[in-house]
């Protein structure tokens, strides 16, 4: 909710059922996520693949996007 998003954004208490424990668990998925793709991408050895791979997951993440699927799509 956006009280919770305020809450967050001046308390960054990360307890276990604290008010803003949904907005850490949001954030701690997509940290992973984007490590994922990072780990993903950067271990290919040439960049041609490193750019093919981005793409496609940038292609997929639009896709998802566009179906609204949100848990996917971090």
């Amino acid at each position: 909710t956006p009280r919770e998003l305020l809450t967050f954004a001046h308390s960054h208490e990360l307890d276990v059922g604290s008010s803003v424990s949904n907005v850490a668990a949001v954030l701690t998925r997509f940290r992973g996520t984007a490590r994922w793709v990072f780990s993903a991408v950067s271990s290919l050895a040439k960049v041609k693949e490193k750019a093919k791979l981005a793409k496609r997951f940038v292609v997929v993440a639009q896709e998802l996007l566009k179906l609204n699927n949100f848990n996917t799509l971090m």
